[in-house]
């Protein structure tokens, strides 16, 4: 049964919402020329919904943080099943495992989920669809080309650090890991790292390769 949506104005940022959402899904079914040598092509059919299964931790406001799962993507945005729904208007955040945090406003709210319409620059959404992607790929058990010539293996953030030329050591999370390189998140300290930059992780020395939002991937000596 869906809340009233009725009962609740929407704030203005609703619309933004909306849109966003929507080129968030156009996003995905035709990425840009000049996405990066290791992203995937698109795959997301001309559909009204592709199906999700993403670990998620949401919140709303400032208020507690519960466990979800996003389960689908639509051109209202990203359907987020979880013990807490909440009305439509209301702000939301969430950090999506293996994607990012996301922020926008519950468009559409049923009793065990909701869709939380999206608000980011645009920039930011096209990294987004490009790393969903990812997913839905993966997820569908499709195919994907690999450049590297070793097997990745996803290590879920596992802790490591990183080491700089001048000897400066960060935490960092380790997203996958080959025999021949690692793609890290760092999170806002990334625009401190360029590419070319010797680095250590874990006393392994590489050379960042590729940078993206709020990390890097190194390829090992």
């Amino acid at each position: 049964m869906l809340f009233d949506e009725t009962a609740t104005r929407l704030p203005p940022d609703a619309d933004r919402a909306r849109t966003d959402s929507l080129v968030l899904w156009q996003s995905l079914i035709i990425l840009s020329d000049d996405a990066n040598e290791d992203d995937a092509p698109a795959l997301v059919p001309a559909a009204e919904r592709c199906a999700l299964d993403l670990p998620a931790r949401y919140r709303f406001g400032e208020g507690d943080e519960y466990k979800g799962e996003i389960c689908e993507i639509s051109p209202l945005g990203l359907r987020l099943s979880g013990p807490n729904s909440a009305r439509p208007g209301s702000r939301c955040s969430a950090n999506i495992a293996h994607v990012g945090i996301v922020e926008g406003l519950v468009v559409r709210a049923e009793r065990d989920s909701f869709v939380l319409g999206l608000i980011a620059p645009r920039r930011r959404l096209r990294r987004l669809a490009k790393r969903l992607n990812w997913q839905i790929r993966r997820i569908n058990n499709d195919e994907i080309i690999e450049k590297r010539s070793s097997e990745r293996v996803e290590m879920n953030y596992a802790s490591a650090t990183i080491e700089t030329a001048n000897g400066q050591t960060r935490l960092c999370g380790i997203l996958d890991l080959s025999k021949e390189g690692a793609g890290l998140h760092i999170g806002p300290s990334s625009i401190h790292f360029w590419i070319g930059q010797p680095v250590k992780l874990d006393g392994r020395s590489g050379q960042v390769v590729r940078t993206f939002t709020e990390g890097f991937a190194i390829r090992f000596s």
